[in-house]
């Protein structure tokens, strides 16, 4: 079994990727595949065994469209580029050709007289035939291939009001007495103009997909080409293909980073705004981790490179992006529903109107053309333009500041959340714990007991734990390999060091583990708690034999994130593990109401649950590490904090950056978008209703008028056009920086 990415080209809309999608799995051997027009890519799975890669791109290509391996971002930019200006120079001659023709009254008296009218109207029709071609090639082409394949499709209205024109205007050109009241010139006229304006429209639509993919390419352009390594001694330029893992690079005050790496000599403000989204820069030194993409602000660093190609961080971004293509939301594929159902209904109205009009007893031509106009001015399209696109967008510019959305359907979640649950540790606090107090049992060697819980320590990837290590090899002690570890979530870890059985926790894992009590050491740890101090509890073979304190900090934007959470009229809770008067110190100090502390993981998870069964819609906020089972309850799981560790996460909502302000952004961001595609959706709506008003013919037994074609695409065009506007506001309101 083989998997396949393609990038397919000349797609104009969602239903062409659901043809390619049911034409491949049609095919023998092929086992599934997922087309995603916004993306312009194909991800299929084949048995090598029965299909090649070579008859996988014949059929794509048998269905008129273009499918390449490989093919990079940039290039995809440049072919766009190179599409406008090709439709524009079309846009050009087909504009100036029906200049021709529209003009042809001011000049056709002064042709010789010996040229009769017919000849002059055949000449007129093959210069509207090349406009035509210019023009609406490819809208015809696409109504005769879904006619051809009997399959109801969007493309089949304007092709085929476009075809029934055509061919009306040649049966008035040849037989001009049918309709005499009727000037064959008019209709020459509409199909010139509806050409240009299809052509229009289709120019339109690239500029602003151009806008709307701009995020992949902003992603990649920010990827330095050459890194400058040093080996052996010797700096080199050498091209990003060159450089290895384990490369040496050495990065100027002012350049890009061109690799992920741990800095290994120097220090800088290094600006993570392309990557995390934030604008202040942040100070890093010796051991810290640098992305690529970021920029030195000042000083010369030698980075030592950890992932290189497509491991690093900007192309783990991107490859988040394009996955959440995957995964539409419930509006999404409500939306294809409603495409395919008023296409029906736009068929059968154009039909109804016709007969109806003949019926009537009006002129031919009056059926006609009413019907011709309801094909051309309706666009089923606009219902899956609503969501689509916007959805789409959202995502992939939130993702373009550090908020990564797992798929449409967790983007959709997000607008629903009214109740937002947070963990403590590395959330609403740094995360960065310090060891403030060393407190051991009376006569108790303190030597002994930071070797005993630095070992035992050292296999926990608890905050707390890891700085207990660094404080104990800080003090220059060596740690030892412990072994027989046990982890309980939410209370602590236990193990054997130098065959002392020792455990460190909570107070809870202590009774737990029925420890002997120490009276004095109890209230020692009593008094830290009231000074906002976490107490851990050390204990050799079931004894109680010291207490650490630990302080952890607020983070800056906590304050300031919960308040702007709280104006959004969000219930917010405190969850954690950390005693209670610790906790309620910082849920006062952030201004959160609900406290829930001393809790264990799966009581995390009843928490999560219980507010659930009261209705709410909750969203958690933790680190994606220790908390998993209460992000997968959640109705939303939101990692924060992640940084450069991006491929790691498996949450519905992961935030590079530790900034709280970033959840609030996510959230804020879904709902608007979310208001914005109703409002689009009822526009779109009421656009039919008024256009199927306009075009029935209501006018004509009272005023002798009927709307004309002319105006049809004119109409649809601009309403279409301010469509897209809107959604490309979407921009103004992802683009912040904190």
């Amino acid at each position: 079994m083989e998997n396949l990415t393609l990038v397919v080209s000349k797609m104009h809309c969602a239903t062409c990727a659901q043809k390619i999608e049911k034409e491949l799995s049609k095919t023998k051997g092929v086992l599934n595949v997922v087309v995603n027009f916004t993306n312009e890519q194909a991800t299929i799975t084949f048995d090598e065994q029965v299909v090649n890669e070579k008859k996988i791109l014949r059929i794509i290509t048998k269905l008129g469209y273009g499918a390449e391996i490989n093919i990079t971002e940039n290039k995809k930019q440049k072919e766009r580029k190179r599409a406008m200006k090709k439709l524009f120079v079309k846009l050009f001659f087909a504009t100036t050709l029906a200049l021709v023709a529209l003009l042809s009254p001011f000049y056709i008296t002064r042709l010789p007289n010996t040229i009769s009218p017919l000849m002059i109207d055949g000449i007129l029709f093959i210069v509207s035939l090349c406009v035509i071609y210019l023009g609406a090639y490819k809208t015809l082409y696409k109504s005769f291939v879904a006619f051809r394949e009997l399959r109801l499709r969007p493309a089949l209205l304007p092709g085929l009001g476009m075809s029934i024109l055509i061919v009306y205007t040649l049966i008035l050109i040849l037989f001009p007495t049918i309709h005499s009241t009727l000037s064959r010139f008019t209709l020459l006229s509409t199909i010139n103009v509806v050409s240009v304006v299809l052509l229009s429209i289709e120019w339109i639509k690239l500029s602003y997909e151009a806008q709307f993919k701009e995020s992949y390419e902003s992603l990649i352009e920010i990827q330095p080409k050459r890194a400058r390594a040093v080996r052996h001694g010797t700096e080199m330029e050498l091209d990003i293909e060159e450089i290895k893992i384990g490369e040496i690079i050495k990065v100027k005050a002012g350049e890009t980073i061109p690799v992920d790496g741990i800095i290994i000599e120097g220090s800088g403000a290094i600006n993570e705004m392309m990557i995390i989204g934030t604008i202040n820069p942040v100070e890093k030194t010796i051991g810290d981790e640098v992305t690529t993409g970021t920029i030195n602000g000042k000083n010369t660093l030698i980075i030592k490179t950890t992932q290189v190609g497509g491991s690093n961080t900007v192309n783990q971004l991107i490859t988040h992006m394009k996955e959440a293509k995957k995964y539409p939301s419930f509006k999404e594929k409500n939306a294809r529903v409603f495409e395919k159902a008023t296409t029906i209904i736009f068929l059968l109205m154009a039909l109804t109107l016709f007969i109806f009009w003949t019926l009537w007893g009006a002129p031919l031509y009056v059926g006609i053309l009413s019907a011709c106009s309801l094909l051309l001015i309706s666009n089923p399209t606009l219902f899956r333009q609503s969501t689509d696109i916007p959805i789409t967008y959202a995502i992939e510019r939130l993702g373009l500041n550090g908020m990564i959305f797992s798929g449409g359907h967790t983007f959709e979640k997000a607008h629903k959340i009214n109740h937002i649950a947070f963990d403590k540790t590395g959330i609403l606090t740094k995360g960065v714990p310090e060891i403030t107090n060393i407190v051991t049992k009376e006569g108790y060697n303190e030597k002994r007991f930071l070797i005993l819980i630095g070992s035992l320590e050292n296999a926990s990837t608890h905050p707390f734990g890891e700085a207990i290590v660094r404080y104990v090899k800080e003090q220059g002690i060596t740690i030892k390999k412990p072994s027989g570890i046990k982890t309980i979530e939410g209370m602590g870890i236990l193990g054997v060091v130098d065959g002392q059985e020792v455990i460190a926790g909570n107070i809870k894992l202590l009774e737990k583990s029925n420890v002997q009590m120490n009276e004095e050491l109890l209230h020692k740890a009593e008094i830290l708690s009231k000074n906002v101090k976490t107490p851990v509890y050390v204990a050799k073979n079931r004894e109680l034999i010291g207490v650490i304190g630990i302080a952890d900090s607020i983070k800056d934007f906590s304050k300031e994130a919960i308040m702007m959470l709280r104006k959004g009229n969000y219930k917010l809770s405190l969850v954690t593990g950390d005693n209670k008067k610790i906790a309620e110190h910082i849920a006062e100090t952030v201004r959160i109401k609900r406290v829930m502390a001393d809790l264990i993981q799966h009581e995390k998870t009843q928490y999560i649950g219980a507010l659930q069964d009261n209705n709410d819609t909750v969203a958690f906020v933790g680190n994606g590490i220790n908390d998993a089972p209460v992000l997968a309850q959640a109705d939303l799981g939101i990692s924060a904090g992640v940084g450069n560790n991006i491929g790691l996460e498996r949450s519905d909502l992961t935030i590079l950056s530790d900034n709280l302000l970033h959840v609030d952004k996510a959230l804020s961001t879904s709902k608007t978008v979310f208001s914005m595609m109703r409002n689009l959706f009822w526009f779109s709506m009421l656009y039919h209703v008024i256009v199927v008003v306009l075009v029935s013919g209501l006018t004509y037994p009272t005023f002798n008028i009927i709307m004309h074609p002319l105006f049809a695409p004119l109409i649809m065009g601009i309403f279409s056009s301010w469509m897209l506007h809107k959604i490309s506001t979407i921009k103004e309101q992802t683009s912040f920086n904190f």
